[in-house]
């Protein structure tokens, strides 16, 4: 108190001496800033505005032009400050509408900011269309930190989010500005949790932030150009590949919210060798040099300071390490929309479900919430439960004995920890994302039912339904609901049809992910705190945040909590290596936690390595393998990154027209997997560089190869874990160094086979992941075309590159000249009676039909306890009986480690069952 008196009394003491002044005006104590002037007619005060009165570029302003959206500038601003509005075509209502907004340092507020284009109150020009008004911020009264996690205040405004940070905060997160040779022309920013990328001269996301601008973010968007990649591009070139997923979010405008699925490595469908790599990950590839073999998920969100949009986060986040695809393989299991849980099903009542819409209406009409209760949030709605009875009720007689019951979504704090089942991840989500094993789903967890119409499947009365709903509902008793329609199934039922139990267990209980802001201006300091510790909560958070009433008094719906949402089985890891948490960080852990033993219980795959990292295990595969750290493969089992073209020959294709980079990094630069700078990759070392993954680093002679005995000795690994070293053999239950090897342990350098042809008379010459099929046209392409003499593609069977590559049905382009099938000195060299080479790619690539051979290998198994596969030949395969035959080839569909399952391998043996198998088994996406 003495403090505050004596500076008070020094700011007055200055106006006496000066024109102008600063003090203290509000009832919380926070500093709002004036200037007084003496005059004639008496003190004149005018507010200073400090932070809300910035003048706009002219480029800005251009874009802006063609928004749709209102813009606050900045969005976050310290509480007695200010900020700016600005936003196009409103000549019609020239208004923004809230009860607890004010200007110019007002305490009062009118309900509506009248906003200008004629030049004055903090417009930038007169006439130009778009409105302006300088010096906006939140009545002083209405101001509650308690709304967002004790230290800001936020409110959703014209579809725009708008928050006042606690001013205390100011200072309290060091950020650093980080060069990337690879983004010419914008800026980037990193603190410890969210990463700015300023595109300040409109080189990448020209149309940002007008509202057609977001399709640059698209979340499934596999045309060029995409944006995304761009941003991906930058955080991999600093950090490396070590995230499972990225969020990018808007500081300014809007963005659709959505998930951009990669690579999936689950061990039911492996490491996809033939699932199209997009535009998204090529771009991102072919600039950085860094194969994203780790990521699952990229997503796009709106600000994410709204409690709602979070929550639509979390529902990503869930598509992201579940898929939601093992309703649709398993036929006695309602679909849906083919991508979420129908609401007419008791399976999981996680984000990834809607609420039961009407049984007529169908959606978006929703079954109200039973009592009367309000949906005020646009959150709430129904779950349907079935009452325990239905456990014991005949298959034939479930719709005359099975009733359900309807159960309000939780929609408050309270109601959210007191009915978790209800709005968080049921055990089976939890197992199929990877959290828990199967055995821990518990037994009263593992029956499911759907009743009534598929209401998520299209049917209702508006006017976009394809079809009514027809099946009769009785719900006049919401604790009795019933229907002519009674489906059940069990876990094991889905397990199988999706090809077995999840492997692995232990994946995504820490997910590394990083956010990345994107803007068409620099951040602010206000907005670099508050999205800073915004994710940073995110990591320490285990319940839901209760947040106060908005502008029309109603309660906002809660910050949910990755953690509460899973149970407590997972947390989002959003640390960015080598940045500076500053103080007052010691509550974090990923800041403060030095554990090195968080490697103890071998939490990584086969042929990986583990590093503590920012205080949790970091999973890379050793040098020689790809992968995420739990499944590793051979880089010739995934996708063919290495045929991609160069970042310079795709940069047209990466980028909008006349927005090219113009300066590469030579790609003989680009550090060994997984990629990153000094200071910031998990292998960096000192000034030496960045080290291949399991090397060792050496304070005074840099990177050294791994040492065989450390390597494969006292680390506790299984039999499959140790043979994955590549230098290690397995004795008597124990790992060691292998016998008659080098002190040190090379690279694993077991490749298969390059690809041949086993019959050059009938065979296709390529493999069928590096050809693209365009039906309408008959006609296929290469992957990784890039023009003529161009030979980054990957090679035929006969060890040859041909560049630009189509095979149509009379002939072929290869390097822009066309050849007939017949012809004797074409490039393809084509051997046999029998010359169309289309026709041989069509059945191989489209028809599936392949050839067999006795001697190939196959995965028969792998042994859970010790990660070992099992590997068979297709002549032990046909020497089986029947009965064991069709198990193999229906049942054991599994990948590992350079091996196929026997319905691939042994086409021929497996003939007879080859329908049953592609019917009860379709990999997870």
């Amino acid at each position: 108190m003495l403090g505050q008196i004596s500076v008070l009394v020094n700011l007055l003491w200055s106006c006496r001496l000066l024109v102008s002044c600063a003090y203290t005006n509000t009832t919380d104590g926070t500093s709002i800033f004036y200037t007084e002037e003496r005059t004639t007619s008496g003190i004149q005060r005018t507010f200073s505005c400090e932070g809300g009165n910035e003048n706009l570029s002219d480029s800005y302003l251009d874009r802006i032009k063609q928004s749709e959206w209102t813009n606050f500038i900045p969005g976050v601003y310290y509480h007695g400050q200010a900020s700016k509005i600005v936003s196009a075509k409103r000549a019609d209502d020239p208004y923004i509408y809230s009860s607890h907004l004010c200007v110019n340092g007002e305490s009062n507020p009118t309900g509506q900011i009248q906003l200008y284009d004629d030049g004055t109150n903090g417009d930038d020009v007169a006439g130009d269309g778009i409105f302006s008004r300088s010096c906006v911020h939140y009545c002083n009264d209405v101001v509650d930190f308690n709304d967002i996690y004790g230290f800001a205040y936020g409110l959703n405004l014209d579809g725009q989010e708008f928050v006042a940070l606690d001013p205390s905060k100011k200072g309290t997160i060091p950020y650093k500005e980080i060069d990337t040779p690879l983004t010419p022309g914008a800026r980037s920013f990193a603190t410890s949790h969210a990463f700015f990328f300023a595109d300040v001269n409109g080189k990448y996301f020209p149309n940002f932030p007008h509202v057609d601008g977001g399709t640059a973010f698209s979340p499934n968007d596999a045309t060029s150009p995409t944006g995304k990649s761009v941003i991906i591009s930058a955080l991999l070139q600093i950090f490396g590949d070590v995230f499972d997923m990225i969020t990018v979010t808007p500081l300014e405008g809007y963005v659709g919210g959505g998930i951009y699925k990669w690579q999936n490595w689950d061990r039911r469908g492996g490491p996809q060798p033939e699932q199209e790599i997009g535009n998204i990950d090529t771009c991102a590839l072919g600039l950085t040099g860094v194969p994203p073999y780790r990521m699952t998920g990229g997503i796009t969100m709106p600000n994410l300071s709204n409690s709602g949009e979070f929550e639509d986060w979390i529902h990503e986040v869930i598509h992201s390490v579940g898929g939601f695809e093992f309703h649709n393989i398993y036929g006695g299991a309602r679909r849906g929309d083919g991508m979420h849980v129908p609401g007419s099903c008791t399976t999981d009542h996680s984000t990834l479900q809607g609420p039961v819409w009407d049984w007529v209406k169908g959606a978006p009409n929703a079954i109200p919430r039973v009592g009367g209760d309000p949906d005020l949030y646009g959150h709430g709605g129904v779950r349907l439960e079935a009452h325990s009875q239905c456990d014991s009720c005949d298959e034939n007689d479930l719709a005359q004995c099975c009733s359900f019951r309807y159960k309000n979504r939780p929609s408050t704090k309270q109601e959210m920890m007191a009915n978790p089942e209800l709005c968080t991840m049921s055990p089976i989500m939890q197992y199929i994302s990877g959290f828990i094993d199967f055995k821990d789903v518990p037994q009263n967890k593992r029956t499911y039912y759907c009743m009534g119409s598929d209401t998520d499947g299209g049917c209702g009365t508006e006017d976009f339904h394809e079809k009514q709903c027809v099946i009769p509902v009785n719900d006049d008793d919401p604790n009795a609901v019933t229907s002519t329609f009674v489906q059940r199934f069990t876990l094991n039922q889905l397990v199988k049809a999706n090809g077995g139990k999840r492997f692995p267990a232990k994946k995504f209980k820490v997910i590394r992910h990083a956010t990345a802001l994107v803007s068409a201006r620099l951040p602010t300091d206000a907005e670099i705190v508050f999205n800073t510790l915004f994710w940073r909560q995110q990591e320490i958070a285990t319940e839901p945040w209760e947040r106060v009433v908005d502008d029309s008094n109603v309660k906002k719906y809660p910050f949910d909590a990755w953690n509460f949402h899973t149970r407590g089985h997972s947390i989002i890891h959003s640390r960015l290596h080598g940045i500076d948490c500053g103080g007052n960080s010691d509550n974090i852990p990923s800041c403060s936690s030095i554990n090195t033993a968080v490697c103890a219980d071998q939490p990584c795959g086969p042929g990986a390595v583990c590093k503590p990292f920012d205080g949790q295990p970091l999973c890379m595969c050793r040098e020689g393998l790809v992968g995420d750290g739990y499944e590793c493969a051979f880089p010739t089992e995934t996708v063919k990154y290495e045929s991609l073209s160069s970042a310079y020959s795709i940069s047209s294709d990466c980028f909008p027209d006349n927005n090219v980079w113009t300066q590469f990094t030579p790609e003989s630069s680009i550090p060994p997997y997984p990629g990153g700078m000094v200071g910031y990759s998990p292998t960096s070392c000192f000034n030496f560089g960045v080290c291949p993954v399991g090397w060792r680093c050496n304070r005074k002679r840099g990177c050294l190869k791994p040492l065989s005995k450390q390597s494969c000795e006292g680390k506790g690994y299984n039999k499959g874990e140790c043979l994955a070293i590549g230098c290690c053999r397995w004795s008597n239950g124990t790992c060691l160094k292998k016998e008659g090897t080098s002190n040190t342990c090379p690279a694993i350098s077991k490749e298969p086979d390059p690809f041949t042809c086993r019959d050059l008379s009938t065979d296709c010459y390529f493999e069928c992941k590096n050809l693209k099929y365009d039906a309408d046209s008959q006609a296929f392409s290469q992957e990784g075309n890039c023009g003529q003499k161009c030979y980054t593609v990957a090679k035929d069977c006969q060890g040859t590159r041909h560049p630009e590559v189509h095979i149509l049905t009379d002939g072929y382009y290869t390097n822009h000249e066309f050849y007939q099938y017949d012809d004797e000195d074409g490039p393809f060299n084509i051997q046999g009676e029998d010359k169309n080479m289309y026709d041989r790619c069509y059945r191989a690539c489209v028809l599936n039909v392949q050839k067999e051979y006795g001697s190939d290998k196959f995965l028969l198994n792998v042994v859970v306890k010790n990660d070992f596969a099992k590997i068979k030949s297709c002549n032990w395969l046909a020497k089986r009986p029947e009965a064991k035959k069709r198990k193999i080839c229906v049942n054991k569909n599994l990948y590992a480690r350079g091996y196929k399952p026997a319905q691939i391998v042994c086409p021929e043996t497996c003939g007879p069952y080859l329908d049953e198998a592609k019917a009860a088994f379709s990999p997870l996406n």
